[in-house]
């Protein structure tokens, strides 16, 4: 008996000691960009690892020069699948975004910060992997600028919009898969309607517009894109084909500044080689006038930008 009791006693003893060392023992590990170094040298990243008092492995991130990217929790020590609460980091050592996993998948509460670090700039709740409600506020104050509930990265269902520092709800919007669809109501700060629109699928089927009064005015939209003469995705094919990225993840995108007389002013095009910006550039340079842009119906300079992608056929 006192063997057995003896020999219980190590077992626990060394689970023990062996579950203290775990825990204590930290690793370092030196990375450039993605590639696992042997050594700090050449190294750009490293990354420490240990394990925290909840039993998950806590991987941080660093700069070669110590300044902390992120700090991440795992369910294993092979980094595969996180779990808990993940912290990015700005340059200036602010926290830019808080994220919450389980099982290796977005859960719960999702937090992106201005770069102070306190204010909230997006906040998010996920619902499953790919419905969360969105709480979008404003770039330079703390209320509220949008909120809804996006589903696959599109705007689904009810969307409300705030007047500019006020609690006084400026706009509701129905969305069926990032498509306008239903009622549209526009209010001023009173909470009369300013203006209603009826949606099917992205396109306006009917519109009305009021005083703050309630009298029935001419319609106009409250916003309208820039418009050319022909579509922009024709005139690029036609013109500038070598825009089409065969790349469905990385599109071409094409920026055109048009101002309210309607003039191309600027342009600017991302993921596309020298040589096709040159020839886009040159097709856009010979842009005929467009319709401007324009705000509750006034003509303003506006950037509207065009994605890119090329055609491929399933085998």
């Amino acid at each position: 008996m006192k063997i057995i009791f003896f020999i219980c006693n190590l077992l626990v003893s060394t689970i023990v000691c062996f579950s203290s060392a775990v825990s204590a023992q930290q690793d370092t590990l030196y990375f450039q960009n993605q590639l696992k170094l042997q050594s700090k040298h050449g190294a750009n990243t490293y990354k420490t690892l240990k394990k925290d008092s909840l039993g998950l492995f806590e991987v941080c991130t660093y700069t070669i020069t110590d300044t902390l990217l992120s700090k991440t929790h795992y369910a294993e020590y092979a980094m595969l699948s996180k779990e808990g609460m993940e912290t990015l980091y700005y340059p200036n050592g602010k926290i830019f975004q808080q994220i919450n996993f389980h099982l290796g998948n977005l859960s719960g509460h999702w937090i992106q910060f201005k770069k102070d670090g306190k204010n909230i700039a997006e906040k998010r709740n996920y619902l499953t992997k790919e419905e969360y409600s969105c709480t979008l506020y404003d770039e330079k104050n703390d209320f509220v600028d949008e909120e809804g509930v996006m589903l696959k990265e599109q705007k689904h269902g009810l969307w409300k919009k705030y007047h500019y520092k006020s609690q006084a709800i400026k706009s509701t919007i129905f969305y069926q898969h990032g498509q306008r669809h239903g009622e549209a109501i526009e209010y001023f700060t009173s909470g009369k309607i300013k203006r209603k629109e009826i949606y099917q699928y992205g396109k306006m089927t009917k519109g009305a517009l009021y005083d703050e009064e309630g009298n029935k005015l001419k319609y106009f939209p409250a916003f309208v894109f820039p418009q050319y003469k022909t579509s922009v995705y024709k005139y690029f094919n036609v013109y500038a084909p070598c825009l089409y990225s065969k790349d469905y993840n990385k599109p071409t995108l094409v920026y055109i500044t048009i101002n309210k007389e309607g003039v191309v002013v600027d342009s600017n095009i991302e993921n596309c080689d020298a040589s096709c910006i040159l020839i886009a550039k040159t097709a856009i340079a010979k842009m005929k006038k467009w319709k401007p842009a324009k705000v509750e119906n006034e003509p303003i300079t506006y950037t509207a930008m065009f994605k890119l992608r090329a055609y491929v056929p399933k085998e």
